[in-house]
């Protein structure tokens, strides 16, 4: 059963999730030594694709996929960014095909062996599995309120 697959679910999750992932990204940018934008990445368990559009700071072709159509239906359309609907362990990708893939808080619901090998199909060589939760450390771009109102 996909819990986030009825259009109430997919309604409730965009209204109530924060849009942290630009401040994580940037975290992650930084971790990995990105001076310039990779090629291609992909946002697995992209929701509503907040941590989708967020790639777009660091990759030229971003591309999110999500089990749930209606969650889809209310992520952020932009020519920039492909939105598919797949499950995390079967991607409508060939093999090699990116620099980075992401998952925020969603690969509790995976199934994680077969997933590990789905993401290593998809995944050139030398590139990166980012795997973050919404673990907040009181940051948040653009809302500087949000550091008292959520000190780790």
């Amino acid at each position: 059963m996909n819990y986030f697959n009825p259009k109430t679910a997919a309604e409730r999750y965009s209204k109530g999730r924060p849009d942290f992932h630009s401040n994580t990204l940037k975290h992650v940018k930084d971790y990995l030594h990105l001076n310039k934008k990779l090629d291609k990445a992909l946002d697995i368990a992209c929701g509503t694709g907040l941590s989708t559009k967020a790639l777009l700071e660091i990759a030229t072709h971003v591309y999110g996929t999500d089990a749930s159509q209606e969650m889809l239906n209310l992520a952020a359309h932009t020519d920039k960014i492909n939105y598919s609907v797949a499950s995390a362990e079967q991607q409508p990708f060939s093999d090699n095909s990116f620099d980075l893939i992401t998952v925020s808080s969603g690969v509790h619901w995976f199934d994680i062996d077969k997933f590990l090998i789905e993401a290593n199909r998809l995944l050139k060589s030398k590139s990166w599995l980012v795997l973050y939760e919404n673990y907040f450390i009181s940051e948040m771009v653009g809302n500087d309120n949000f550091t008292g109102y959520y000190a780790p």
